[in-house]
């Protein structure tokens, strides 16, 4: 079962899945803390897929700041 959703941040879209990293252009957070994206665009729960408009009520995805990086 896949579960995954697309959400935007800094006007670009990214998919994020449970357990996997996202890179996202840099925020104002320290590793550890955690983030919550709430202009979530589509979710599947593995069997549904929702699809917003433009986003999905009440969908939020929430990650944790693991470091930060550059670019290469």
């Amino acid at each position: 079962m896949m579960m995954y959703a697309i959400f935007r941040t800094a006007g670009k879209q990214f998919k994020a899945e449970a357990g996997r990293l996202v890179r996202i252009p840099s925020v104002d957070a320290e590793p550890g803390a955690r983030l919550t994206f709430e202009e979530v665009l589509l979710g599947s729960d593995g069997t549904a897929v929702k699809a917003g408009t433009p986003v999905v009520k009440g969908a939020t995805v929430t990650a944790e700041v693991v470091r930060h990086g550059k670019e290469k």
